[in-house]
């Protein structure tokens, strides 16, 4: 992935891109500035790689003038900073009818926001993080956190030893550093039996 972070223009975007071209970058993110939805446009008019829109989609109408615009393949979506789990959903559905994919980023959550993150991740169609990949890495980068049960082999209608909740363990300690692994979480809920 190569990422400019919003810090070039249109022509500038296409150009680096095409010096890159044998860099294997793969997904081009944000290269416009934010807001520009008419030169992220250009710029995936302009390259042969796949283009994902980051913070210029704030909210569902942003989400809607990025479409409308045809300016981006994939959307990458922080549920933090889409205002919560719901109307990041509303964005994937409204990407998903119109053939848009989605990912997931993060930021600095701690391991409950990213457990729920996971949970988006693994219910929603949309979320195509085996195409375009995402991350869920705030965990990594706290010393404590609240860390939610691994236990995957959990089944509708299992009782939860461990009471109501997210399905996890409240416990503070040092955190481990593992990060989430997408293809594992939703190998477990897609398998048969699995939630």
């Amino acid at each position: 992935m190569i990422d400019a972070n919003a810090g070039w223009d249109a022509a500038t975007s296409i150009t680096a891109r095409e010096r890159m071209a044998d860099d294997n970058g793969g997904l081009f993110e944000q290269p416009t500035t934010n807001g520009d939805f008419h030169a992220l446009a250009e710029v995936r008019r302009g390259v042969s790689c796949p283009v994902m829109a980051d913070d210029i989609v704030f909210d569902l109408p942003d989400a809607l003038e990025c479409i409308r615009h045809e300016a981006c393949d994939v959307i990458s979506l922080y549920p933090g900073k889409k205002g919560g789990i719901r109307k990041a959903w509303e964005i994937a559905e409204l990407a998903a009818e119109h053939d848009v994919a989605c990912s997931i980023g993060s930021n600095l959550e701690l391991d409950v926001a990213a457990a729920a993150m996971c949970h988006l991740v693994v219910a929603c169609p949309n979320m195509q993080v085996e195409t375009y990949p995402g991350d869920i890495l705030g965990p990594d980068y706290h010393e404590a956190g609240w860390r939610p049960n691994p236990d995957l082999r959990q089944r509708p209608g299992d009782r939860n030893s461990h009471g109501a909740g997210a399905g996890g363990r409240g416990r503070l300690g040092r955190g481990r550093g593992d990060g989430a692994g997408f293809r594992m979480i939703r190998q477990a809920a897609n398998r048969p039996g699995g939630s």
